[in-house]
């Protein structure tokens, strides 16, 4: 299956299989076969002593421009190439792995860059997903096999479609949030003329019975590791079954209903193949479209999760409110119990000017306002428990209010469910 760091981890084994960078390696095994002549895996920019004039600049919203800039993970985002090259390795990709009559890749390695294989949601029955490269996608009724890119500054999208024997390459050098960069795909859908035949949808009930499957759905692996809390708290699933059809009902995005399409694979509506399929995995509820897989959760373990969310962020307001309030009335000194818990809160706004005054390039840097950002977090439970203690040393609940011991320790449970799951102290540049 496709994997960015896959990439990276087979650079490694070229160049060390080599003996030299894989840039260079690739640029004379693989592009000028396919001659590909006006691309190249090296590093290109726009600025520079080295900068090559014909590279296209880059931009973000507003029309700022933004030159292309060195990474880490090279063999996985460093390829620089034009219309015209992309066209020819579409026309190799939809071959049999033949340069010129001469054998180049096996044909059945070739077949193995598209389609889904080896998944779980494939092995399930879906026939969408990813393979090692490319992802067999169900859009503006055509299916084909693609793969998006996104680099600083740029978006592309490259589309086959080899039972017509044609494909599309469309590459913006903008690479702005709010834009809709799938009506430049289906344009180029339209201008194919590709033929769009409806896929076959079984009116067959589904195998099991499906009310087990309602409940709460998570992401089941996180793109990043260390904002695995992030996904499973704010990109929940809720997935009912009304006995006609899957209701799927996104924290972020639009409601959406499948229609049964046989066994446990569900259609939806804009789709002409089963777009969803549910199943079994290592005895968990799992859906998937075959690009994003999610694991049924435990609704408990959900409003547990939600809960401390809740409490914790009503903690903070409190512990704010009530000591500006006491600090308004000239009652918060420096011995209060509430004054290492409101400075611990206020530190948390101390990174937010720098991080408006930086590139957001920088978001994994080491740079001033991610180092505030993690003494902050680290900070923050520091404050409130110090805060706890001054409070029963001067006679608990008895003679302070009860309001602020229970915001500080709602503050202190948030922290402890966040350092379990890596998210304090707030480390970006790891």
């Amino acid at each position: 299956m496709y994997s960015s760091t896959g990439y990276h981890l087979l650079g490694m084994v070229i160049e060390a299989v080599t003996g030299s960078r894989y840039e260079p390696y690739l640029d004379t095994a693989l592009l000028q076969p396919l001659r590909m002549h006006d691309s190249t895996f090296a590093f290109t920019t726009q600025t520079g002593a080295m900068a090559d004039p014909r590279l296209a600049m880059g931009h973000f919203e507003n029309g700022v421009a933004q030159p292309a800039l060195p990474v880490h993970l090279r063999p996985a985002t460093q390829f620089a190439t034009t219309a015209a090259d992309m066209g020819r390795l579409a026309q190799f990709l939809m071959g049999d792995g033949a340069i010129d009559g001469a054998p180049f890749v096996a044909p059945e390695l070739l077949a193995a860059l598209g389609g889904a294989h080896d998944t779980d949601a494939a092995r399930a029955g879906l026939g969408v997903g990813h393979g090692l490269a490319l992802a067999t996608r169900d859009r503006h009724q055509v299916i084909g096999d693609c793969h998006p890119g996104t680099m600083v500054g740029f978006q592309a999208m490259l589309c086959l479609y080899p039972a017509e024997r044609k494909a599309f390459f469309v590459a913006a050098n903008a690479d702005v949030e709010a834009a809709d960069y799938d009506k430049l795909n289906k344009s180029l859908i339209a201008a194919l003329q590709l033929v769009r035949t409806a896929g076959p949808v079984s009116a067959a009930p589904p195998l099991l019975v499906l009310a087990q499957w309602n409940g709460v759905y998570v992401p089941a692996w996180n793109a990043v590791a260390s904002l695995a809390w992030v996904d499973t708290v704010f990109n929940a699933v809720d997935v009912r079954w009304d006995g006609t059809q899957l209701h799927l009902a996104p924290m972020q995005g639009k409601p959406s209903s499948l229609r049964s399409a046989g066994g446990m694979l569900f259609q939806r509506g804009d789709r002409i193949a089963p777009s969803h399929v549910l199943f079994v995995s290592d005895g968990e509820h799992m859906l998937s479209d075959g690009l994003r897989t999610y694991r049924q959760m435990p609704l408990t373990k959900m409003l547990w999760l939600w809960g401390s969310a809740v409490l914790g962020i009503l903690g903070l307001m409190v512990v704010l409110l009530r000591a500006t309030w006491l600090l308004s009335r000239g009652r918060l000194g420096s011995t209060s119990t509430l004054a290492a818990p409101l400075a611990s809160v206020l530190m948390l706004f101390a990174p937010l000017p720098f991080f408006f005054t930086q590139s957001f390039l920088q978001l994994g840097d080491l740079t001033i306002a991610s180092g505030l950002l993690a003494l902050a977090t680290c900070t923050l439970p520091l404050g409130m428990a110090y805060g706890l203690v001054r409070l029963f040393m001067r006679g608990g609940l008895i003679r302070r209010p009860v309001l602020d011991c229970a915001a500080m320790l709602a503050v202190i449970q948030w922290t402890v469910v966040l350092a379990a799951w890596g998210m304090l102290p707030f480390v970006l540049w790891r």
